[in-house]
């Protein structure tokens, strides 16, 4: 039982620290250029949905039965790869996107 209880705290220590880095995003699109905002507002949308994904499997988790929490471990590892997918692929198009206006305003 306590290894289950670390996954879960990691696991949601990890989905705090991703929240945070998507309110700094968000935070970010406010400041971003009027053409640049709306692309990148879908994609912090798109990311919204698979973290709480994320968090909804997480939350369903503490109530699974040991002998079905290895078959629910596994999805959530499936989902939790995607999340860290789609967080990668965010973070490049804001890069893109936002520090090619910060290198066009130079």
């Amino acid at each position: 039982m306590k290894e289950r209880d670390e996954y879960l705290e990691r696991t949601k220590r990890k989905l705090d620290e991703w929240n945070a880095e998507i309110d700094a995003m968000e935070a970010r699109i406010r400041k971003a250029e009027a053409k640049s905002r709306k692309g990148l507002q879908v994609r912090v949308n798109a990311l919204k949905a698979k973290r709480d994904e994320a968090a909804s499997k997480l939350e369903q988790m503490r109530g699974v039965p040991g002998d079905s929490w290895d078959a629910f471990m596994k999805g959530m590892e499936r989902t939790w790869e995607e999340l860290k997918t789609t967080i990668g692929d965010t973070k490049n198009a804001f890069e893109e996107s936002v520090g090619s206006e910060t290198a066009a305003r130079k």
